[in-house]
Formats: structure tokens, sequence, C-alpha cells
């Protein structure tokens, strides 16, 4: 929800992302991760952070992921998440 006041105009921050699916991607050997975009709340979305915890509970950034914010799905190789 956004408030104009004078010259400077008020935004909420985005919400969390609450849906997120993972699905296994025959074709490339991996797996495809996508997402809902949040409710904005009037803020531009600059770009999503995506993380993945392994079973050691252990995260890491998916760094090629999430630096376009008009997309909402990354594909990550096997290979990369078992490195």
């Amino acid at each position: 929800m956004s408030e104009l006041t004078g010259d400077t105009v008020h935004t909420s921050p985005p919400g969390k992302i609450s849906l997120v699916r993972t699905t296994a991607d025959e074709g490339s050997c991996g797996y495809l991760i996508d997402w809902t975009e949040p409710n904005t709340g009037g803020s531009p979305i600059t770009h999503y952070k995506v993380e993945i915890r392994g079973s050691n509970k252990r995260s890491f950034n998916i760094r090629q992921c999430g630096q376009d914010p008009t997309i909402t799905q990354c594909a990550l190789s096997e290979q990369l998440l078992t490195n």
C-alpha cells in the first residue's frame, strides 16, 4: 500500500514468497525451482535471493538465480547441488 505525502511516496516492503515448488527437470538432469511473486506493497522488486539449505543445515546462495525480477523460476543442475 502506498501513501502520498507531498512529494514523497511511502511504500511497504514486499511480502515473503509464499509458494515455492521444486520439480525434477529430466531434460537437464537437474531441478526447476519456481515461485509466485509476493505482494509488493507498492515497492519494486529488484531481484530475488535464492538460497538452498542442505541436509547438513548449511545454506548457500544460488547467484545465477533471481537476478531478473521478472523471472520467477530457476533451473539448477544436479552437479551444482552435489558440490
